[in-house]
């Protein structure tokens, strides 16, 4: 049980089988702790849960020290790439640029997607004049491919130039009178 270990908010958390983030320790009446979390690992992420230290059968800490590195074997590090460009997709844009709409996350989208281009061309041991056009001819892919999107995008998605509601009503019911229509 994990009655015995040292909390500390900010710590992160193995609960379950599932990774949190440690929010709030308050002690229970138990003797225990309350743990208040949020989800980090793929199945819980974003939830908020509690777990009481003397209930849980194996509550692990996370240390970072005791992370073990291990090298990338994958051709042209693919899989430590795609592990990166699967963390950027899911931030959020924290760049000083505005984005509207519907563009904000295609522009954060194809700024993530120069980038891959950008880390596959660093990794290449290819001479410069040769990356030089890979380059070129990817980005120009990648544009056509963002504006063809955003084409259709306006083509399918976009509303009349002069909008109309058309209005039915059924009324129900005996007329009103004239005498019980005036005041």
């Amino acid at each position: 049980m994990g009655q015995h270990q040292q909390f500390a908010p900010g710590m992160r958390l193995e609960i379950l089988d599932a990774e949190w983030r440690l929010t709030r320790l308050d002690h229970s009446r138990d003797g225990g702790y309350l743990l208040g979390c949020t989800g980090l690992s793929m199945l819980v992420r974003g939830r908020e849960a509690q777990f009481l230290s003397r209930l849980e059968d194996d509550i692990r800490i996370l240390d970072p020290a005791t992370t073990e590195l291990v090298d990338d074997l994958s051709q042209g590090y693919r899989a430590g790439l795609l592990n990166l460009a699967t963390q950027l997709r899911d931030t959020a844009p924290t760049d000083e640029r505005i984005h509207l709409g519907h563009h904000a996350a295609m522009d954060a989208l194809k700024a993530r997607h120069q980038q891959q281009i950008e880390l596959d061309l660093a990794a290449s041991r290819e001479q410069e004049a040769r990356k030089q056009r890979r380059r070129e001819e990817r980005t120009a892919q990648l544009e056509r491919v963002f504006d063809d999107y955003l084409d259709w995008l306006e083509a399918t998605q976009q509303i009349e130039p002069r909008p109309w509601l058309q209005v039915a009503a059924i009324f129900t019911g005996d007329p009103a009178s004239p005498q019980e229509a005036q005041p």
